[in-house]
């Protein structure tokens, strides 16, 4: 495992085999990154260019954390669709960044359960 840059593990969270937490990403709670692409940071993203983190949680299974939301997807989702208009830049960036999780994080995840 790979923590470089900025980034910081800390609390309960764990970093471990070939995954990699790097940037300006923080990996904390109960999170579990393992492997390759349990992790995706996304920046700067909405309107108030923050960070976008979604990553594997015991909890969870994949947890979204953003500013001073942090919960699952479904909550993000409906989060999301509360603030920003149908119309809204904002709302296309973070509805394509879960797309885009659903791909790299969320596979991952399921492997790990499995195993």
């Amino acid at each position: 495992a790979r923590v470089s840059g900025n980034a910081r593990v800390y609390g309960d969270a764990w970093v471990s085999g070939n995954a990699g937490v790097s940037g300006n990403a923080r990996v904390y709670g109960d999170a579990r990154v393992s492997g390759e692409g349990a992790l995706l940071t996304l920046g700067p993203i909405g309107s108030r260019n923050d960070l976008l983190t979604i990553h594997a949680d015991a909890k969870l299974g994949v947890r979204y954390t953003t500013g001073c939301f942090t919960g699952s997807r479904e909550e993000f989702v409906k989060a999301v669709m509360d603030t920003h208009p149908l119309s809204s830049k904002y709302r296309t960036q973070y509805q394509m960044a879960v797309a885009l999780a659903e791909v790299l994080v969320v596979p991952c995840v399921l492997d790990e359960e499995v195993k």
